[in-house]
């Protein structure tokens, strides 16, 4: 029993270590990409300290700073960066992946700040490139996917998190609870008990199994459609349009 609690889960906030590798050869991402994720911030880092570090590696285009929060309102040290340009993004992404979490100057910092063996790691947004459905990088839907026919994936997750209630929102599903000025980067919105301290570690294990199969299967497919032996059924591509509910 007791009070639920209620947080965001995004979807770069699962183990994507496996992206480099499979799919290597977009590590650059597209010419229109232009969002940013980094993690491993100092927990005092604020918009503005991140924007002066930024303006400080040479980027001066930085259209948005997004810091994922706790139910508690407590920063993760995680954040979405939009840039102006493929190029600044490229930039933020090869300055800040793997350099020291202590470059990141914070002004409210109290002594206590990141050990110097931290690292910062930052990537192009796996959210940007899901919502671009087919014309990402991917060359498949798997934002749909990831949703399954009527919620399916969404109401199994929910399942064996153990949680009260999970929907998946961002801006390929559809949400009639919601203007357009709802967050569009792809996200769960997960309600556990207040006690089940475990709850979003859990729920990201099982999100981040799940997002990983469907990268292997859509490479699998991709390289065997480029030795032409593969079949080009796109089965999954329209998974999640349409009526289908994103809540579980």
């Amino acid at each position: 029993g007791g009070q639920a609690t209620e947080e965001r889960l995004y979807i770069d906030e699962v183990d994507l270590a496996y992206r480099e590798e499979l799919w290597h050869a977009h590590r650059g991402g597209r010419p229109g990409d232009v969002e940013v994720f980094v993690r491993g911030l100092p927990p005092a880092c604020s918009e503005e300290d991140l924007r002066q570090h930024l303006s400080a590696l040479g980027v001066d285009d930085v259209k948005e700073v997004f810091f994922l929060r706790r139910a508690d309102g407590a920063s993760k040290g995680m954040a979405y960066i939009v840039n102006g340009s493929h190029e600044s993004a490229e930039l933020v992404r090869s300055q800040m992946h793997d350099a020291p979490a202590a470059s990141v100057i914070c002004v409210d910092g109290d002594g206590d700040g990141p050990d110097d063996r931290a690292c910062l790691s930052a990537w192009f947004s796996e959210s940007e490139r899901l919502e671009q459905g087919q014309k990402s990088v991917y060359g498949r839907n798997l934002a749909g996917m990831l949703l399954g026919k009527g919620g399916q994936q969404i109401k199994e997750l929910r399942e064996e998190a153990d949680v009260f209630r999970m929907a998946l929102f961002g801006r390929p599903f559809p949400n009639p609870r919601n203007g357009e000025d709802e967050d569009h980067r792809i996200h769960l919105l997960v309600s556990y008990g207040e006690a089940d301290d475990g709850a979003p570690a859990r729920v990201l294990r099982l999100w981040g199994e799940l997002l990983e199969r469907l990268h292997l299967e859509q490479a699998t497919r991709q390289r065997l459609d480029q030795r032409g032996g593969g079949e080009s059924d796109d089965g999954g591509a329209s998974d999640g349009e349409g009526p289908a509910r994103s809540g579980a």
